[in-house]
């Protein structure tokens, strides 16, 4: 840790508009309160902060006064679906193009959760045409459980 007065040196050597969330605008108006630098915005009441300009610049206040007012996450949460769709540049009506690219879908999907360490129990497969195309409607979906939960890319595939 830095001494406290090495710190207070670092915090009056920064410009305010140099912290996260301190736009050019709020950051002009710090300024013409009299707080140019981060100790100024440090030594600030907080509750001047959010009465002045927001709750987000109090929190930030009560941050640099060591006050967390923010809880990290470690890690995020995996997500429950992984989802990986197309919208092709024109109409598809062969099926070999199809089956590529729910080839490549379903690969990228593998990749997904194996990167998040999980594995899937059901795989979805959908198509339709676009609703902006006028004409005749086109629209499957078939959903496959799997018999053991995976990330492997060849039973996804």
């Amino acid at each position: 840790a830095l001494p406290a007065q090495d710190l207070d040196d670092v915090l009056r050597a920064t410009a305010v508009t140099e912290v996260w969330g301190v736009g050019h605008r709020i950051g002009a108006q710090l300024v013409e309160a009299g707080v140019h630098n981060v100790l100024d915005l440090a030594r600030m009441d907080a509750a001047t902060a959010r009465r002045r300009w927001s709750v987000v610049l109090e929190r930030t206040v009560r941050e640099l006064q060591g006050t967390p007012c923010i809880q990290l996450e470690n890690a995020p949460l995996p997500r429950k679906q992984i989802a990986c769709t197309r919208s092709f540049g024109e109409p598809i009506s062969l099926l070999p193009p199809l089956l590529q690219a729910v080839s490549e879908f379903a690969s990228r999907a593998a990749e997904k959760l194996r990167e998040q360490g999980s594995l899937a129990g059901q795989l979805l497969v959908f198509a339709h045409t676009s609703p902006f195309r006028h004409g005749p409607r086109f629209a499957r979906s078939a959903v496959m459980p799997l018999r053991r939960p995976t990330a492997d890319t060849h039973a996804l595939v």
